[in-house]
């Protein structure tokens, strides 16, 4: 899937069969939801060597309320109203931490809370222990993420995120030599509207580049846009079991995250097309490229070829974008458009390379 960046299975199925082996294999109960994670996490590992990186993490619902009467309830549960069913997804979004490119996901945590789920008053929520806590993902998104930045040979990692996440035992647990915390406030201090980091900051330069980190977490925000009616509307899905709805929500955050690369690199020539697109497909891209330029020279590709803002300028034009750099740039829902049809045109051209036989 995230080589067609498409979740739609009867779009980037070729034929019955293979429609079939897609929805098998997300049915599949040998197909682990921690496997799934591990796949990509081990994709963000070759991009982490030397970097400082940021480690962003939040949580978004999965709302399913419209496909309720047929889902299976097992795996279900109510989402933010307490009255929808769905399933609630916490990612860790990783960037490059000079550029705030990208790089891909360390972890994903899903769960879903009891049908007849309680308030915090009724369930004592003060005097839990912190693992029997929702906020226990921030500890353990940070925990799980540990062997990703390891093996991955990341120089230094800021852990950031929302209000949600100023915990006492995140401050306690996460911060050491390699790992710091970047956390909007949210617990009562002596401090006026100061966000709290484990970072050094003694000069304005230093508080200036905290400031640019926090506010690189809206490209999480991006990632859930990408992931719901904005792109890839994972919620309206035709899966009729809750895991194989989840199983397909860890694959499109892959899909979501190539999206989001492209978006980001849209004008950075140093990346390659490598980092979305194999090599037959550039090839395709190569061969498009005449039919979506124009006839006067702001309409025609101005990047090098096989660098990624080359391919995005192609995809971006197959989407419906007017090509003019004096106006928008293309964005999420765009390029989007612009995947799913490069993904019809690259079926036909595959086929038409290796040839087609009929018989009778």
């Amino acid at each position: 899937m995230r080589k067609h960046q498409s979740i739609n299975i009867r779009q980037i199925s070729r034929n019955w069969a293979e429609q079939m082996g897609y929805y098998r294999f997300l049915e599949n109960e040998n197909v682990t939801l921690s496997e799934l994670v591990r796949s990509l996490s081990d994709d963000c590992e070759f991009h982490l060597a030397k970097r400082h990186v940021l480690a962003i993490s939040d949580t978004s619902e999965i709302n399913l309320q419209s496909h309720a009467g047929r889902l299976s309830p097992s795996g279900l549960g109510v989402v933010g109203n307490n009255t929808d069913v769905g399933f609630y997804i916490h990612p860790t979004l990783v960037l490059d931490g000079e550029s705030g490119f990208p790089l891909g996901l360390s972890t994903v945590k899903l769960w879903s809370r009891a049908i007849n789920h309680a308030d915090k008053h009724q369930r004592d929520y003060q005097n839990l222990p912190i693992e029997e806590k929702e906020s226990y993902k921030w500890l353990a998104s940070a925990s799980s993420s540990k062997r990703c930045f390891e093996v991955g040979g990341a120089k230094m990692v800021t852990h950031i995120g929302d209000r949600e996440s100023d915990l006492f035992e995140e401050f306690a647990t996460v911060p050491n030599k390699n790992n710091h915390l970047l956390i909007r406030a949210c617990q009562d201090r002596r401090l006026l509207g100061r966000l709290l980091t484990t970072h050094v900051v003694v000069c304005l330069e230093q508080a200036l580049q905290v400031i640019k980190w926090y506010g690189w977490r809206w490209k999480i925000e991006q990632l859930f846009a990408t992931l719901k009616k904005a792109g890839l509307n994972i919620e309206a899905t035709q899966l009729e079991s809750s895991i194989a709805i989840q199983r397909l929500t860890i694959l499109a955050l892959s899909v979501a995250v190539r999206t989001l690369q492209m978006v980001e690199g849209s004008d950075n020539t140093q990346l390659s097309a490598e980092l979305t697109f194999c090599q037959k497909q550039q090839q395709c891209l190569l061969g498009l490229q005449s039919s979506v330029e124009g006839d006067t020279k702001k309409l025609q590709n101005p990047y090098p070829r096989g660098c990624l803002p080359w391919a995005t300028w192609i995809i971006a034009r197959l989407g419906g974008w007017s090509g003019y750099t004096s106006g928008r740039p293309p964005g999420m829902p765009t390029l989007v458009h612009g995947l799913r049809q490069f993904e019809s045109i690259f079926i036909g051209w595959k086929l038409a390379l290796d040839g087609l036989v009929y018989t009778r």
